[in-house]
């Protein structure tokens, strides 16, 4: 209900602002007889305009999908963006195709660009296609940065090659679904640091091309565990170095937990997880550890530093044992269990279907505040406003805030809970000291300051001075 809220209340700000937006540029919206369709309509007016916006206090480039077929798309210069028709999971127009278009777009930080885009005619003379490479086939997957390989008889990945740093990401099968026993335990898992115990592994593989063109290509891997199945679409990009997963189990294991496990090709090992405001470092010894969007699994490789880090949007249980880290996909135990009965009457938590998303982040040394930046993009995906053409006072793109420093995120804008002023919180997430310029454009104020290692700095900005206050804004 929280997020149903907080959505709402976004959705209805973002209108406020693309409500205020001049869409009509050059635009002509004359009623003429000779129009005679949708095509011919997007020709004379140059496409309908979509506001897309970045809630992140730093850039994002995106492949952002909206929820119409895209024949060709243009930024607010009037420059072709790169475009793809995707198949969607539902069904979104009449003609019975049910594709839905993808925009690969770089958006400013806490800000905002206009496209115009057509679902029939092309305006420009050729779809644009970045230079960087993008090849795909049966069981594989490449960009400029890494070749990924699947196991068709397992469904995991076989291979996964940092074409960058010239170096094998994992050590042996990789996101591989693994079966814990979860019987002996109750909900809380009360005096257990660890959960282990496997009885199996998902197998029976299949892999599927599902998409593939200028913008991403997807393979989707799936496997299954008695009456359980396991989908993972794995999406990679041509103009960014990522790998996308959405995962989709139907679970029919009562009181056993599914793994994802990912072997790091490295030793000497240790565990890095996100906290609030920071990140810990603890030793690989396979206990259970909370985190927030992001885990990692960090060591020595031809004594040079490797690491691969997890981020997701909604689960917060991994564990690292040795190379392999592994978060908890789904946990099946019983409903306000303390060591109770448990037969074919107890209620059993997360029977059915389950969907999330994360990335798999392979690095050299670990960039700890890169990988905060991706879970807060990956938690706060920029999103479209479908807008109507109108004049406004506002241009086609702006950014509100910012900041300068590599290692310094600006997580807190708001007003200030007693007295005046807007309430500025920053903090360092990288774990060493950084110097950092943080930049109110919607206001015309800088903060200019030195950071500690994870130091958390909160300001107050009023008309007439900035002032560095506590976290209780005194």
């Amino acid at each position: 209900e929280a997020l149903r809220l907080a959505g709402q209340t976004l959705n209805m700000a973002a209108q406020r602002i693309s409500w205020h937006i001049n869409t009509k540029r050059r635009a002509d919206l004359t009623v003429r007889d000779e129009i005679a369709g949708w095509k011919d309509w997007e020709k004379q007016t140059g496409g309908a305009p979509i506001v897309i916006f970045n809630t992140n206090t730093f850039p994002v480039t995106a492949a952002v999908k909206l929820s119409r077929p895209v024949t060709s798309a243009l930024d607010e210069k009037g420059c072709p963006l790169p475009i793809q028709n995707l198949r969607s999971e539902k069904t979104t127009n009449e003609t019975g195709e049910d594709i839905e278009g993808v925009v690969m777009i770089t958006l400013p930080a806490m800000g905002y660009r206009t496209i115009y885009a057509c679902r029939q005619a092309i305006l420009s003379p050729e779809p644009t296609v970045s230079p960087r490479m993008l090849r795909w086939g049966a069981s594989w997957l490449e960009n400029d940065w890494f070749r990924i390989e699947f196991d068709r008889a397992t469904g995991t990945i076989s291979r996964l090659y940092d074409k960058t740093r010239r170096v094998e990401v994992f050590a042996g099968p990789a996101a591989f679904g693994e079966v814990i026993e979860d019987y002996q335990n109750d909900t809380w898992a009360h005096a257990r640091n660890s959960l282990t115990g496997t009885v199996g592994f998902f197998g029976h593989g299949k892999l599927t091309l599902r998409e593939y063109g200028p913008v991403c290509a997807v393979l989707r891997a799936e496997s299954s565990f008695e009456d359980s199945t396991l989908t993972q679409d794995f999406t990679v990009y041509r103009d960014k170095p990522q790998i996308d997963v959405h995962l989709t189990v139907n679970w029919q294991q009562p009181f056993r937990i599914l793994k994802i496990g990912f072997p790091l090709n490295a030793d000497r090992t240790r565990a890095v997880y996100e906290i609030p405001y920071g990140a810990i470092d603890k030793p690989a010894n396979g206990e259970e550890e909370a985190g927030q969007t992001w885990a990692a699994v960090t060591g020595q490789h031809d004594d040079k530093e490797t690491s691969v880090a997890i981020v997701n949007d909604s689960v917060y249980s991994y564990s690292v044992d040795g190379t392999i880290l592994r978060f908890i996909a789904v946990r099946s135990s019983g409903a306000a269990d303390h060591f109770g009965l448990k037969d074919q009457y107890t209620l059993v938590n997360d029977i059915g279907i389950r969907e999330m998303n994360y990335q798999i982040v392979p690095m050299g040394a670990l960039d700890r505040a890169e990988l905060t930046r991706l879970g807060a993009a990956m938690n706060q995906p920029p999103f479209p406003i479908y807008e109507t053409f109108h004049d406004g006072a506002l241009p086609e793109t702006a950014s509100y805030a910012s900041v300068e420093g590599p290692g310094v995120v600006l997580s807190v804008i708001k007003q200030a809970e007693e007295g005046e002023g807007l309430i500025v919180r920053a903090c360092e997430r990288a774990g060493r000291p950084q110097h950092a310029v943080i930049r109110l454009d919607f206001i015309g104020r800088t903060i200019e300051t030195d950071f500690g290692p994870y130091q958390i700095k909160t300001f107050r900005v009023t008309d007439d001075a900035v002032t560095e206050v506590d976290l209780l804004e005194q």
